[in-house]
C-alpha cells in the first residue's frame, strides 16, 4: 500500500476514491485477486437509483477521476443522470444540464422489499 500513495483524499462525499485506489495500486504494481466466495460485509445504506442524493459528488469525483486517469469511472451513475436528462455527456466533459429535482429524489429511493427480494 506503500507504494500506491494510499487513498486520494481529494475525492469528496461519495463515488471514485475506491477506483481511484484499485488504480494506484495497479500503477504501483501491486497484485490482486479475485477471490470467489469470499465473505464481505457492507455497512447498511438507503439505496438510490440513479444515486441522485449523491448527484454533486458523483459528478466533482467523476471529473477528478478523469482528470487524473484519462478515462471516466462511475459509467453507471453517469448514464443514468444523462438518460434522465440531468448532464450531457461525452468522451471528455461532463456538462450539468440541471439537477434532480425532489419528485426524482423521492422516486429513486428504493424500497427493502425490492432491495432483497
Amino acid at each position: 500500500m506503500d507504494a500506491s500513495r494510499g487513498m486520494d483524499e481529494r475525492y469528496v462525499g461519495y463515488g471514485g476514491e475506491e477506483t481511484d485506489f484499485a488504480a494506484r495500486l495497479e500503477r504501483a504494481g501491486v497484485a490482486m485477486w479475485w477471490v470467489g466466495g469470499a465473505r464481505a460485509y457492507h455497512q447498511h445504506h438507503i439505496v438510490h437509483t440513479p444515486a441522485y442524493q449523491h448527484f454533486d459528488a458523483i459528478i466533482r469525483n467523476a471529473r477528478l477521476f478523469r482528470a487524473t486517469w484519462g478515462r471516466w469511472c462511475m459509467q453507471y451513475w453517469l448514464g443514468q443522470f444523462a438518460e434522465n436528462g440531468l448532464i450531457a455527456w461525452d468522451a471528455d466533459t461532463i456538462t450539468v444540464l440541471r439537477q434532480p429535482n425532489d419528485a426524482e429524489m423521492i422516486a429513486s429511493k428504493m424500497s427493502p422489499e425490492t432491495l432483497f427480494s
